[in-house]
C-alpha cells in the first residue's frame, strides 16, 4: 500500500513539472540524442499559414471516430427538433381540446391533413398523462436485485428521448474549470485523454476527452495538454484560463444542456469519492471540428550575418535537415525563413531569414497533426445467461 502511495505521488510530482514545463515553454519538444526526428515526427505536418491553410476532416480518421453518427449540421438539426416539438404539442393540445368538445358526438371533420396528423400523434403521449409501463423479458436475478436494492439504486427511471438522443457522436463541451490545485494536492495535474465523468442531464458516461482552446468563426483549435485551472489567489476568483472546450464521444443531447465534470479517484481512505472538475454545457457536435496539437522544434544561431544563420541543436543528422527542408521557420521574435542546406554531419543547417536575425534569437520549427478524444477503460458487464461482455461507453 506504502509503495503505491509513493508511485501514485511520484506520478503526480512528474506530471506537476511537467505542467509547469509546458507554461514556460509551450509546445516545445526536443529531440533526444541519435534520434530520428523524421521518425518521430512522422504524423505531424507543417502548415503554411495556420489560419488560412485547410485541413481535411475527413483524412486519416481513426476506426472508431469514423464508425460513430457524424452531425451534418448540428444548429440545423437541433432547431428543426425544437420545431417538431413544438408543433407536436400543439397538435397534442388542440387534439385532447377537440375530443373534449366532441365527447357528446361521433362528428368529426373529414380532412386528409388530419388523418396524417393522427397518424404521427399515435405514437406520442401528451404531457400529464398517466401511463403505464410493462417491462418484458426481465430476468428473475435482476428483478430480486432491483427489489432488494436501496438509496438510489432503487430508483428506475423512464425518460423520453428527442430524435438522434439514442446515438453516439462526438460532442463539444464548453465549461468553466472550477477545480483548484489547493482543493486536492495530492492528486495530479488533469492531462487530456484522461479518464473523466459527464453527467449530462439524466444520462452519465466516462469517457477520454481532449481539450481544445475556445474560439469562434475557425476551423482550426489548438489542444491543450492539460486542463488549466483558475488562479485561487485574489480572493478566489478564477482567471479567463478556466475557460476550455472538451471534446469527448457521448450520447447526442441538444443544447441547452448542463453539463457537469467529475474525476474520480480513491482518498486517504481507501474509499471511492468524486471531485467536481468543471462545470458547463453542450456546444455541438461536429464531428469535423478540427483539434490540432502544435509541436514546436527549436534550434539556435551559432553563426549570423545579416539575413543568414547557421542553426544548431534543432536535428541530430542531417538527413532529417533535408526531410524538413519544405517547411516554414520562424523565430521567437517574428521572423520567417526557410532551411537552405545541411551542414556537416551533426544535423547543423544554414537557414535564411526575411529581416536580419540577433545572435539571441530562437529559431523555431512549428508542426501540427490531428488529436482524436478516446474510450474509457472498457467496463466488464455480466449478462443475464453469466457471459461477461467488455463495454467501450456505459451510459447510466
Amino acid at each position: 500500500m506504502e509503495e503505491d502511495d509513493e508511485a501514485a505521488e511520484e506520478r503526480a510530482r512528474l506530471r506537476q513539472a511537467a505542467r509547469a514545463d509546458e507554461a514556460l515553454f509551450p509546445d516545445e519538444i526536443e529531440l533526444r540524442e541519435k534520434e530520428l526526428g523524421r521518425e518521430r515526427m512522422a504524423r505531424y505536418r507543417s502548415l503554411t499559414n495556420y489560419q488560412t491553410s485547410r485541413w481535411d476532416p475527413k483524412e486519416n480518421l481513426p476506426e472508431d471516430y469514423a464508425r460513430v453518427w457524424h452531425v451534418g449540421r448540428y444548429r440545423k438539426l437541433r432547431l428543426r427538433v425544437a420545431e417538431e416539438q413544438r408543433w407536436l404539442a400543439r397538435r397534442l393540445a388542440e387534439r385532447r381540446a377537440e375530443e373534449a368538445k366532441d365527447a357528446a358526438d361521433d362528428e368529426r371533420m373529414e380532412d386528409t391533413s388530419e388523418d396524417s396528423d393522427d397518424e404521427i400523434l399515435s405514437g406520442c403521449v401528451p404531457a400529464g398523462a398517466y401511463v403505464t409501463l410493462v417491462l418484458a423479458d426481465v430476468s428473475a436475478a435482476a428483478y430480486a436485485a432491483f427489489a432488494s436494492a436501496r438509496g438510489p439504486a432503487s430508483l428506475l427511471l423512464a425518460l423520453p428521448l428527442l430524435p438522434h438522443e439514442n446515438k453516439l457522436g462526438v460532442i463539444h463541451l464548453d465549461v468553466n474549470v472550477v477545480a483548484h490545485d489547493d482543493a486536492a494536492p495530492h492528486l495530479p495535474p488533469i492531462k487530456s485523454k484522461d479518464a473523466l465523468t459527464f453527467v449530462a442531464g439524466h444520462r452519465t458516461w466516462r469517457a477520454r476527452p481532449v481539450f481544445s482552446q475556445t474560439r469562434f468563426g475557425q476551423d482550426k483549435h489548438k489542444f491543450e495538454r492539460f486542463l488549466k485551472v483558475g488562479d485561487k489567489a485574489g480572493g478566489g476568483r478564477r482567471d479567463s484560463a478556466g475557460f476550455v472546450t472538451m471534446t469527448t464521444y457521448g450520447p447526442l443531447s441538444y443544447a441547452p444542456c448542463w453539463v457537469l465534470v467529475y474525476r474520480e479517484y480513491v482518498d486517504a481512505d481507501g474509499k471511492a469519492a468524486r471531485q467536481l472538475v468543471a462545470t458547463g454545457n453542450v456546444a455541438g457536435a461536429d464531428a469535423d471540428r478540427i483539434v490540432l496539437k502544435r509541436a514546436v522544434l527549436t534550434g539556435f544561431p551559432s553563426r549570423v550575418h545579416k539575413r543568414h544563420a547557421t542553426v544548431r541543436y534543432m536535428f541530430n543528422n542531417p538527413e532529417d535537415v533535408v526531410w524538413f527542408k519544405p517547411a516554414k521557420l520562424t523565430t521567437k521574435h517574428g521572423l520567417q525563413g526557410h532551411i537552405m542546406e545541411s551542414v556537416g554531419t551533426h544535423g547543423s543547417m544554414k537557414c535564411l531569414f526575411d529581416k536580419p536575425i540577433k545572435q539571441h534569437d530562437t529559431v523555431c520549427l512549428v508542426l501540427y497533426k490531428r488529436i482524436f478524444p478516446k474510450f474509457a477503460p472498457p467496463v466488464e458487464v455480466i449478462q443475464d445467461d453469466g457471459t461477461v461482455v467488455k463495454k467501450c461507453l456505459v451510459i447510466l
